[in-house]
C-alpha cells in the first residue's frame, strides 16, 4: 500500500477532530494514533511523495475541484493515485 505524507497526516488530523469535539477521549486518541501507526505506517504502508507543485498534479486537482466540487487535499490524493 503507498499514501503520500498528506494522506497520513489528514488520517491523524479525522483522530484529532474526533478527540477536540469531545467524540474520543484523550485515552482512545492516543490509542487510536498508535494503532494506526503500528497496523498502517509502520507495517504495510509506505510513504510515496508526489511533489505537490508538480504541473500536471496542480492541473489535474484544479480539474477535479471544479469538476466534483470536493476540496484541494482531496483532489491532490486522488491525483497523486492516478500519476503518482
Amino acid at each position: 500500500m503507498y499514501a503520500t505524507s498528506y494522506c497520513v497526516t489528514e488520517a491523524l488530523s479525522a483522530f484529532k477532530g474526533k478527540y477536540l469535539r469531545g467524540r474520543i477521549n484523550q485515552d482512545e486518541y492516543i490509542k487510536y494514533v498508535q494503532d494506526f501507526v503500528r497496523i498502517s505506517v509502520g507495517w504495510k504502508l509506505r510513504i510515496d511523495e508526489v511533489p505537490i507543485l508538480k504541473p500536471i498534479v496542480l492541473r489535474e486537482a484544479e480539474r477535479l475541484m471544479k469538476s466534483y466540487k470536493i476540496d484541494f487535499l482531496d483532489c491532490f490524493q486522488i491525483v497523486t493515485i492516478l500519476h503518482g
